[in-house]
C-alpha cells in the first residue's frame, strides 16, 4: 500500500510539473492563446479565426477545428503580409517564398 500512495504522490507531482511547464510556454509566448494557434480563439459555435493587419481587423470564419482556423489564418496572412510574416504551419507556405 505504501508503494500505492508513493506512485500516486508521484503522479500527483508529474501533473503539477506538467501544468507548470504549460504555464511556463503561455508565459512565453501570449500571442498563441488557449488555442496554441496564432489568430485563432475557441467561441460557442468552434474555433474563430481573425487577423489584424495595418488597423484592420478581418474576420475569417469560425471553424469546426482549430486546426482548420490557424491555416484559415496563415493563409490570410501571407496574402496581406507576404511569406515571410510568422504563420501557424510555416512549412506549408515555403512554395510561395520562392
Amino acid at each position: 500500500m505504501n508503494e500505492d500512495a508513493r506512485t500516486e504522490e508521484q503522479q500527483i507531482r508529474e501533473i503539477g510539473g506538467w501544468i507548470e511547464e504549460s504555464r511556463k510556454v503561455r508565459k512565453i509566448d501570449p500571442s498563441i492563446g488557449q488555442t496554441g494557434y496564432l489568430g485563432v480563439s475557441r467561441t460557442k459555435a468552434g474555433f474563430k479565426a481573425q487577423l489584424m493587419h495595418q488597423r484592420q481587423n478581418y474576420g475569417l470564419g469560425t471553424f469546426r477545428t482549430p486546426e482548420q482556423a490557424a491555416r484559415a489564418f496563415d493563409a490570410k496572412a501571407v496574402e496581406l503580409r507576404g511569406p515571410g510574416t510568422r504563420l501557424n504551419f510555416p512549412g506549408e507556405h515555403r512554395s510561395e517564398a520562392v
